[in-house]
């Protein structure tokens, strides 16, 4: 028993150590890629770097918005109708018939706008494999985007 759950702690500490190499690789690959000009949408070094870093910082906040909305629909907003007046009439109107799910439209579309501009900026396909770099890991890791999908999960969807 005891080495079964050593063996448990041990796979889940490799399994943890696997994810943040490639999601911290992913992020210096994008990044090594926005800088020498390989972006699929421009090849300025500045635009792509300061709209990847917007647009991901969005989504983080359009999550956040989903969860806030979801959690708070239903609930009574007597508590803080005095002490907090902007919060209350938002409140209300989250709690109309219909709002949430108006809401939650407009947010998947603005979330999928977001998703396709981070693609176009963390997206490289004149980006040459290194000589030491093994081919099947580049085909699993860079050419079917891997790495960008694991740093907009991380960072701009948990």
């Amino acid at each position: 028993m005891i080495a079964m759950t050593a063996l448990k702690v041990a796979l889940d500490v490799f399994k943890k150590i696997v994810s943040s190499v490639l999601t911290l690789g992913g992020l210096a690959l994008i990044c090594y890629g926005i800088f020498t000009g390989q972006a699929v949408l421009t090849s300025n070094t500045v635009v792509p770097f300061i709209l990847f870093l917007a647009a991901v910082t969005l989504l983080g906040y359009l999550e956040g918005l989903q969860v806030a909305i979801l959690a708070l629909e239903g609930q009574d907003g007597e508590p803080f109708r005095k002490s907090h007046p902007r919060a209350y009439w938002l409140h209300t109107l989250v709690n109309k018939p219909m709002n949430v799910q108006r809401f939650l439209v407009g947010r998947q579309f603005f979330v999928i706008f977001n998703v396709m501009l981070i693609s176009q900026c963390s997206t490289f396909p004149d980006l040459e494999r290194p000589s030491w770099f093994p081919q099947p890991l580049w085909v699993v890791y860079v050419d079917t985007a891997l790495y960008g999908a694991l740093c907009v999960l991380a960072f701009g969807q948990l």
